[in-house]
């Protein structure tokens, strides 16, 4: 069981450089989020527009 859990944790170790995160300039991916009321809003929606995103939290 060990063997075969730390082969696992091995592979993805080796497997993360393959995984490309994005440059700065990449378009953003599609997404849809809802708002407070439930509409759901897709970015490809507000193409040519400029939207501001922020995913800090306020307390």
């Amino acid at each position: 069981m060990k063997t075969s859990l730390c082969i696992i944790v091995l592979l993805l170790l080796f497997a993360m450089p393959l995984f490309a995160a994005p440059n700065v300039g990449d378009p953003a991916p599609d997404f849809t989020l809802p708002d407070t009321t439930y509409t759901s809003h897709t970015l490809s929606d507000y193409t040519y527009n400029v939207i501001f995103l922020n995913f800090g939290e306020s307390w």
